[in-house]
């Protein structure tokens, strides 16, 4: 069986998040707490939530999406990579994946060079072909809300807390921080591309609108948004409301 994350005799947990995605989903995670979760923070091979089934080996592995990150994982090919990553891993240990798409995509699509038959091709693709279930929520309350009930739908047909497993506290590492700090604004595999191009934050967002385009998958209207915001003025909705 394939394993999917080192664990080790501490606490017990109901579900397990990724720790690259641990850094930008603090909110999920207080709201989880919020309803009675109780969540651990690891590092997972694949996908960003697990709810375990007991000590098992098995449960639900959860890839959870923002309506702009899924279009982007369409845009650079990363959704077949890790859908294909979470059919494989269902098929060697027996877990149950699914992609949880947060926010509202059609709305989102309106926006980006991206048609609406695309997406639907898509998710018809990672669905169908490889087998990967897709759930849509509005919001990340809602995401939390769906979590927390699967947990408590799995301890009532399971036992209340006969089966919970343990898994070692982890504080993710400089590196891990570095690239999590940055894919908040242009997703993880952009993200990586640029650190290992560059090397550091620093030299990323100091990069010109030329240097942005010629990586790999950052086209002209992404390398745009990305200069933007590189060099955004953080005080200047502030600055404007007060000439108000």
């Amino acid at each position: 069986m394939a394993k999917l994350f080192g664990n080790s005799l501490l606490f017990p947990v109901d579900v397990i998040v990724d720790s690259n995605e641990a850094s930008k989903a603090e909110k999920l995670m207080e709201e989880l707490k919020r309803l009675g979760i109780k969540v651990a923070v690891a590092k997972l091979e694949v996908g960003d939530y697990f709810i375990p089934y007991g000590n098992e080996g098995t449960g639900i592995l959860i890839e959870r999406k923002k309506d702009e990150d899924f279009i982007n994982s369409i845009l650079d090919s990363r959704i077949w990579r890790q859908a294909q990553s979470l059919s494989d891993l269902a098929r060697e240990s027996g877990l149950s994946p699914v992609i949880v798409i947060e926010g509202d995509l059609w709305e989102t699509t309106k926006s980006r060079e991206i048609s609406p038959l695309a997406l639907v091709r898509a998710i018809d693709e990672v669905a169908i072909e490889l087998k990967v279930p897709v759930i849509y929520t509005s919001s990340l309350e809602l995401t939390a809300s769906w979590i927390a009930a699967k947990v408590k739908s799995i301890k009532r047909e399971r036992g209340e807390g006969k089966f919970l497993p343990y898994v070692r506290r982890k504080t993710a590492s400089d590196r891990e921080k570095i690239l999590n700090a940055l894919a908040v604004i242009t997703g993880y595999e952009t993200a990586k591309k640029l650190l290992e191009r560059y090397g550091s934050l620093s030299k990323v967002v100091s990069l010109t609108l030329e240097q942005l385009m010629s990586v790999e998958g950052i086209g002209e209207i992404r390398a745009k948004k990305l200069y933007r915001l590189f060099n955004a003025n953080y005080n200047e909705k502030e600055a404007r409301a007060g000439e108000m």
